[in-house]
């Protein structure tokens, strides 16, 4: 009985559970995703749930270690997890390891814009609605494509399946008690017959005898020698009319002696025959005195005494048995009466308790299911207003994006005009000085022509001690060169040291390498988890944060320009004289070489009025006179072309200078300013040299 009703409890508790939601893993698109299994080892089958059929599709097998991959979206895990590389929104169902289920919900990435929705968000997908803000309705929610239908209509089925599992669990307890009252009494009637079933009535039973009667002994501790004083002495032992409590009545059963024996038999009355005498002590009756046949009768009327003392004791014994088994009998009946009573009672009042707490459940689940949909048209309502209120900042940025667009623009077209304005302003003049430089540099050139062939002769010797002293700066930079020989060889051998430890420290690398993916992965997936929470909860700071942010990063904006102006006009000053010093510089530098020239030019033609005094004054051949004028020319000629190469230096010096002053004329261009530095031909143009 009880076991019965244990089922019944665990059919109902399972009835309930079974109504519990699958366990649930959210992932988002393009993100990798585990589905765990309980089964962590031998045969596991992975499959998904086709459509509302029931039926399953195979994905993964693994059968005696053997892994089969149908799908090849899905990947095993080594602990029977199945492993999805790329989730995509078509992969959100059910899937089933074995027979467990796990759900798998794609999530919308809520960082991602709609690409139709313009300039207006895509919240995140709430659990249950998708609000969608596209351009053609604002906040109209639309389910998703596999939304779950809700279990709610579970928890109440269960409940109530469950109450009546309990009903029958008490109709069939009821049942059972009564058929249990309709058996007592049999049983009742059998236990004090097994109790008593030793006590066994003779063949041959004498009546009771009367209450008067000389041999009717109540006390078996004596025995009588004579009948009339035994009579005397001893009183009448009379059972009691009233019994005790049940508890007196089955001690007092329970301390009676039982006797099995049955009593002695009553002799024949028939007459002995002499033959048959009986032998007593060894003797016969007919070889017996007088005395002894006397001694022998008393002894046969003490043991018939006896004989009926037992008996009538006994009888006794009787009576008390039958009235113990009546009081037994309805004691027993009465307790077992009230202890099914108290049962029945019992399970009907826990019965209706159950029934009671399952109704008082059902309220509450009803009430906390109504303050969950308060809750929800409240959180709805509140991301409706956040949702406008971003709107609303949207537009005012929009709007604020668009006038400070066109004063930007306009500002861009009045630079524009004037820049131009000056660029032509400029060409002109740059035109008018170029020709002039032009016209000085002809001149200019024309003049250090003749004034380094002069230069140059003299500069011969200067050249001779130059070489003189390059062959000892050889001798110099050879040893140099074997020290540093020396050196590569030392460094040579720290840098295969070194590409061993190099070598070490990368086998660390890559070992190091190896496991920062997967830190990588649990970061990214703590991180993930905690941008989820905060993400939902800073959101509206933020916005509120940006705009602030905003308003601040504009007046820096105008504060920095009107820095940036300043330090524009500062540059332009500091680079005004800059170029002053530099061109100061430069031209103290040419006023050296040109006076170092003039007295080269100097001292060249005193040695050319030596050498034609020295040749007119000696008698020489004219051969020699010959070799003389060819070597007059080949030092001449070596002396021009000295004097081509310091022409291509100073052409390369002034065309760096060009360059550099045309980058700073196009920078002050460029900011507005007028530039008054002149080029390199204007420059020389403007100088004579001092051997004119």
């Amino acid at each position: 009985m009880r076991l019965c009703l244990y089922f019944l409890l665990l059919a109902a508790c399972s009835s309930i559970s079974y109504t519990a939601d699958p366990e649930q893993i959210t992932a988002l698109p393009g993100m990798k995703a585990t589905l765990p299994c309980p089964h962590k080892t031998g045969d596991v089958i992975w499959s998904w749930l086709k459509g509302g059929n029931g039926k399953s599709l195979s994905l993964v097998t693994i059968e005696n270690g053997k892994v089969n991959i149908i799908d090849k979206r899905f990947a095993f895990g080594s602990d029977n997890s199945l492993v999805i590389e790329n989730v995509t929104t078509d992969l959100e169902r059910m899937y089933l390891c074995n027979k467990y289920r796990i759900y798998l919900k794609v999530m919308k990435d809520p960082n991602k814009l709609d690409p139709e929705a313009g300039y207006k968000p895509v919240t995140q997908r709430n659990k249950g609605q998708v609000v969608d803000f596209g351009s053609g309705q604002e906040g109209t929610t639309a389910k998703p494509e596999n939304q779950e239908p809700s279990d709610f209509w579970k928890v109440p089925v269960g409940v109530v399946v469950g109450a009546a599992l309990v009903l029958l669990g008490i109709i069939i307890l009821r049942h059972f008690s009564k058929n249990r009252e309709e058996r007592n009494p049999n049983e009742d009637e059998a236990v004090p017959e097994q109790i008593y079933e030793e006590i066994k009535d003779n063949e041959h039973q004498p009546g009771r005898e009367p209450y008067g009667s000389p041999y009717y002994w109540t006390s078996i501790n004596e025995t009588p020698t004579t009948q009339h004083n035994n009579n005397k002495d001893n009183s009448v032992n009379t059972p009691a009319a009233e019994g005790g409590s049940r508890e007196e009545c089955v001690y007092q059963l329970a301390q009676l002696p039982l006797h099995t024996g049955n009593p002695p038999k009553t002799k024949s009355k028939k007459v002995v025959k002499g033959k048959s005498s009986a032998v007593v002590d060894g003797l016969s009756t007919d070889e017996m005195s007088k005395d002894q046949l006397e001694e022998h009768i008393i002894r046969l009327r003490e043991e018939l005494d006896r004989e009926r003392e037992e008996r009538s004791y006994f009888q006794l014994e009787r009576d008390k048995i039958q009235v113990y088994k009546q009081k037994l009998k309805h004691v027993l009946s009465e307790q077992h009466t009230t202890v099914s009573v108290l049962k029945i009672d019992g399970v009907s009042s826990s019965g209706l308790t159950r029934l009671q707490n399952a109704e008082k459940e059902l309220g509450l689940r009803r009430e906390t299911h109504g303050l969950q949909g308060d809750f929800r048209e409240k959180k709805l309502h509140n991301e409706n207003c956040i949702k406008e209120l971003k709107l609303k900042h949207q537009v005012e940025l929009m709007e604020l994006t668009n006038t400070f667009d066109k004063r930007f623009r306009d500002i861009e077209v009045k630079y524009h005009k004037k820049t131009e304005a000056m660029i032509q302003a400029e060409g002109k003049r740059r035109r008018a000085e170029v020709l002039e430089v032009e016209d000085r540099m002809n001149s200019r050139v024309v003049a250090l022509m003749e004034d380094q062939e002069r230069a140059l002769r003299g500069a011969e010797e200067y050249y001779s001690a130059a070489q003189s002293k390059l062959m000892g700066d050889q001798k110099l930079l050879k040893e140099e060169l074997s020290e540093v020989t020396k050196l590569q060889t030392r460094s040579d051998k720290d840098l295969s040291a070194a590409q061993q430890e190099n070598r070490k420290l990368s086998d660390a690398l890559q070992e190091a390498q190896q496991t920062l993916p997967a830190l990588h992965r649990q970061l990214q997936e703590d991180q993930q988890a905690k941008n989820k929470m905060v993400a939902s909860r800073a959101r509206v700071k933020l916005m509120d944060q940006e705009l602030r942010d905003l308003t601040v990063e504009h007046e820096l904006l105008l504060q920095a320009f009107e820095k940036v102006q300043q330090e524009r006009d500062d540059l332009l000053q500091n680079q005004t004289q800059t170029l002053l010093d530099v061109q100061q510089r430069s031209g103290l530098k040419q006023l050296l070489l040109e006076r170092k020239m003039a007295a080269l030019t100097e001292t060249v033609e005193k040695k050319e009025a030596q050498l034609c005094a020295a040749l007119s004054a000696s008698k020489v051949t004219q051969t020699a006179g010959g070799s003389a004028a060819n070597r007059v020319e080949d030092i001449l000629e070596s002396k021009q072309v000295t004097i081509n190469d310091l022409q291509g230096g100073l052409a390369r010096d002034c065309k760096e200078y060009d360059e550099l002053l045309r980058s700073c004329q196009e920078k002050r261009r460029s900011l507005g300013v007028d530039f008054p530095f002149r080029p390199s031909q204007l420059i020389l143009g403007g100088k004579d040299s001092p051997g004119t």
